[in-house]
């Protein structure tokens, strides 16, 4: 499916700039308010589910929300209901990544080995795309995008869908999905904006490969 590229309104913020979304239907309404997270539905070309997605103004230059997008270590504190995020084989910015979360109130889990890409240029933003490899999941892809606003303003987008094994309504899925993508990117503010990500400590090797 070919990438949007970003509809964009911009609003003085201060003495900067603060870039929102237009009111593109890929990308869902706009948002209430400048650097409020937003979350949205779309349909998914091939599925019956959809995909959720949702979208915040973060107050940092896009290279520091690159870094911590990019520590794949650390994607239990981003992603809601992760219990894992392993490092198990890394080439530059590319990483293979294992995943790991309960469900049924911890009575079974789901996992997945999951590649993501190195940040790509396309158009205006910057993309990081992850694919399942393998795992007791049907199908999951996760999708960030970053846009930047002015020298310290950066818009990130996240969508990801999931297909599971154990048969379950629509209606169920939808709204996880989309309050999972809304509170990702809410952490990814948060992280960036109030933790001081760029003094944190280097990124850790991989780890040692999961048990099968």
């Amino acid at each position: 499916m070919p990438l949007r590229a970003f509809p964009r309104r911009c609003f003085v913020l201060g003495a900067g700039m603060l870039c929102v979304l237009g009111a593109d239907p890929a990308l869902g309404a706009k948002p209430d308010a400048p650097g409020k997270a937003y979350s949205y539905r779309r349909p998914t070309p091939g599925s019956d589910l959809e995909t959720g997605g949702a979208t915040i103004a973060v107050r940092a230059p896009l290279a520091t929300v690159r870094q911590a997008l990019l520590d794949y270590g650390r994607y239990k504190e981003i992603l809601p209901r992760l219990s894992q995020s392993r490092v198990v084989a890394r080439r530059g910015d590319e990483a293979e990544v294992y995943l790991r979360a309960p469900i049924l109130r911890g009575v079974a889990h789901i996992w997945g080995l999951v590649r993501f890409s190195a940040p790509e240029k396309v158009g205006r933003s910057y993309v990081i795309t992850g694919r399942l490899l393998k795992g007791n999941l049907d199908a999951w892809w996760g999708r960030w995008r970053l846009l930047e606003c002015g020298k310290n303003r950066t818009l990130v987008n996240f969508e990801q869908f999931i297909e599971l094994k154990i048969p379950l309504p629509a209606s169920l899925v939808a709204p996880e999905l989309e309050w999972a993508t809304r509170k990702a990117v809410t952490t990814i503010r948060d992280t960036v904006e109030c933790a001081g990500y760029e003094r944190r400590r280097p990124i850790p090797a991989p780890a040692e490969p999961p048990p099968g």
